[in-house]
């Protein structure tokens, strides 16, 4: 597909909120752009003088996430052209970018306000530069911003590389491809509600789907079930919503099933785009604002497991639910975000 028609597409799609072209998704088609279509797009939306910024920003977003016949990292000639048209950038754009543009982006940060600008870009540029300067600032970025942190002096994974995605069942396939979604025996000594199974493949996640709108819930595993984390502390803000948090809420709808999609660790770390993000590993959504919880025994940080949207348990669900495990404890945790 030539580059004009590819951006032509993409802004009709987006204009008319649909997200699906006459036969595939917009991330498919982003998927399938060979090495030369990829360049020529990029080269092409730099140049392009009818678009304004944001727009071209989604056109990056997409192929950052979607584009690998090109290679592991796009063109440095784009990162150059964003760090010289704006510095307000998805930082997911930048998941993609080659070693030397986390120096190109130290060298960029000569002012408190320049660095507070850069902070996100370069915590999606994963390496040892990018974690040596982190470390030396006390902005928030320096944390796990990008799906990692640095502990004891080492660089740490937050996340997991397969990723396993899910779509709703029609009810025909086969028991074990379904997720439970079903509330279990134990229950939550907040609300006294009983927790929720979300995803039972390679270990089992839960929580209470209440509490955890308003703080993080940790679990533990007992026996091969999910049973409440006594270290849990009740915070200000739920003690302050415990009449809503009562109400309580109904039994998950929905049963979903394994899909067969292969996909990489990028393509769920955008809200921006129209891909599913109900998936085991990879990175989160919105990992660029993500409190990764710390282990409540041992305190390490908590390696992101999976993620389901609030749409995929009930019709009028909404939001996003993180979960986490402890990989030293077999604990678990589960927080969310709306936004």
């Amino acid at each position: 597909m030539s580059a004009d028609r590819m951006l032509e597409l993409t802004m009709e799609l987006l204009e008319s909120g649909m997200m699906w072209g006459e036969v595939k998704p917009l991330y498919k088609l982003y998927e399938e752009l060979s090495p030369k279509e990829t360049a020529e797009l990029i080269d092409y939306t730099i140049d392009n003088q009818k678009l304004d910024s944001w727009d071209k920003q989604v056109v990056y977003l997409y192929l950052a996430l979607y584009s690998y016949q090109i290679g592991e990292y796009l063109p440095d000639k784009l990162y150059t052209h964003l760090m010289k048209e704006t510095w307000d950038s998805y930082p997911e754009i930048f998941l993609r970018a080659a070693p030397q543009v986390a120096e190109m982006l130290i060298d960029a940060a000569k002012t408190e306000e320049m660095r507070a600008q850069i902070m996100p870009l370069l915590s999606a540029v994963r390496t040892e530069k990018s974690a040596e300067f982190l470390a030396g600032t006390d902005h928030r970025w320096e944390d796990t911003a990008g799906g990692w942190c640095v502990e004891k002096g080492k660089i740490k994974t937050l996340y997991r590389e397969e990723v396993i995605p899910f779509e709703e069942s029609p009810g025909t396939e086969e028991e074990d491809r379904w997720v439970p979604l079903k509330r279990i025996d134990r229950l939550c000594r907040f609300c006294r509600h009983p927790l929720t199974l979300i995803f039972n493949q390679k270990e089992p996640l839960g929580s209470c789907l209440v509490c955890s709108c308003y703080q993080t819930i940790y679990t533990r595993m007992e026996q091969g079930e999910i049973v409440w984390h006594e270290k849990n502390k009740k915070t200000e803000i739920l003690e302050q919503c415990m009449d809503r948090v009562l109400d309580g809420y109904p039994n998950p709808e929905r049963k979903l099933r394994r899909s067969r999609e292969f996909r990489r660790i990028t393509y769920s770390a955008s809200v921006m785009t129209d891909i599913s993000h109900t998936q085991l590993g990879g990175l989160p959504c919105r990992f660029d604002h993500l409190d990764y919880p710390d282990c409540p025994d041992c305190g390490e940080k908590m390696i992101f497991a999976g993620q389901i949207e609030g749409q995929d348990i009930w019709e009028w669900g909404d939001g996003m639910y993180y979960f986490y495990v402890c990989e030293n404890c077999s604990n678990g945790a589960c927080n969310y975000d709306q936004t």
